[in-house]
């Protein structure tokens, strides 16, 4: 017991001190997920916040990620942002949720594809089940529940609750 609180208060440290640039909370532990920063402009992370193993965190090209006091992520969580993403407080994410707020531009004849992006903001008390993804452009309100295998985008108002009806949909581009 006692060498796994030291081992956990060297990991500790050794986050700190390799991400000194970006707001974590004491009591805010990341060293056990995937972590990337790549010249992002901000990251903060409150207190409370809890992880389980397999979560990802991408934060890419001058993106910014935000997330509220006493959040939790359940295992297997990926965020990858490039823009603007911002978690509430008290936010409970069920297993294998996948946030992105980018798409690819993918209508171009090589494999040079640029992105496009837009911010997604999670309002506080909100309760995300189990494999949901949320997409780029999404506002979800205070207190909303996502159903499982919920794919989500544009706007949840507050106090709602959001399924998905099962329907296939051929859609050809051009």
């Amino acid at each position: 017991m006692v060498i796994r609180a030291l081992n956990r208060k060297i990991k500790r440290l050794e986050f700190k001190i390799k991400y000194k640039k970006y707001k974590f909370a004491e009591n805010s532990f990341l060293p056990f997920i995937e972590f990337e920063a790549q010249n992002c402009k901000n990251i903060i992370v409150d207190k409370s916040v809890s992880f389980r193993q397999g979560c990802a965190l991408r934060v890419r090209s001058s993106g910014i990620l935000e997330i509220g006091e006493g959040t939790a992520f359940n295992n297997n969580c990926i965020i990858t942002c490039r823009e603007k993403i911002k978690i509430g407080r008290h936010v409970l994410f069920g297993p294998n949720v996948a946030i992105f707020d980018h798409d690819h531009d993918f209508r171009g004849n090589d494999f040079e594809h640029e992105f496009v992006t837009d911010e997604i903001d999670i309002g506080n008390n909100v309760w995300i089940g189990a494999n949901v993804t949320i997409l780029k452009g999404t506002k979800i309100g205070d207190n909303a529940v996502i159903g499982a295998n919920a794919v989500v985008f544009g706007n949840i108002p507050e106090n709602a609750i959001y399924i998905n009806e099962v329907k296939n949909k051929l859609t050809l581009y051009k």
